[in-house]
């Protein structure tokens, strides 16, 4: 990508343009659930837990 951005609002509009809105959240906004808040947070049940 060769981009001659002038200002944050620039970078912001070409992302808004090409991400999803729920990706753009994600990525540009800090829209991720809080630390620790997570349904298996206290899980205790032996097993392997992925994500």
């Amino acid at each position: 990508m060769d981009h001659d951005w002038k200002d944050a609002a620039d970078q912001d509009a070409y992302w808004r343009e090409r991400l999803s809105a729920e990706t753009y959240a994600i990525t540009r906004r800090a829209a991720t659930e809080r630390a620790f808040s997570g349904r298996y947070c206290n899980e205790k049940r032996p097993g392997t837990y992925v994500c």
